[in-house]
């Protein structure tokens, strides 16, 4: 009876996936849909042949959800994101400095981008690393 639920459940683990991947293939790859990150690195490619200099704002969700680039001005850009922390946005100026002229750059700071600060002493209760 043990061999026969093992292998009904191999079965239906196999038939699953096989049906997922048929519809995949039937839907095209092309209409899978992109990553929210990959959106924004073509809204800000399109961007940069737009505008001679960029204006960035980067930093958290908070700061996403807070700073509205369109109504600062027509040449901002928010590239903040669920859970970036200040050298994620480090990496992402340094991938774009050579590219596009910045001319201003906001970044919302938390007190958890400085790791080191609370991670050294965890004699107290401190969030999770």
């Amino acid at each position: 009876m043990n061999h026969f639920i093992k292998n009904f459940v191999y079965f239906l683990i196999f038939a699953t996936i096989s049906i997922y991947c048929l519809l995949i293939y039937l839907n095209g790859f092309e209409e899978l849909p992109k990553s929210l990150f990959k959106q924004k690195v073509e809204c800000l490619d399109e961007m940069i042949l737009k505008h001679s200099s960029i204006n960035f704002i980067l930093g958290s969700s908070m700061v996403e959800s807070t700073i509205i680039p369109d109504s600062i001005g027509q040449n901002w850009f928010s590239f903040s994101g669920g859970g970036q922390n200040i050298y994620e946005s480090y990496i992402f100026l340094n991938h774009y400095k050579n590219k596009v002229k910045i001319d201003t750059i906001l970044i919302g700071l938390n007190p958890f981008d400085f790791v080191y600060s609370y991670k050294k002493n965890r004699t107290e209760q401190f969030p999770p690393l």
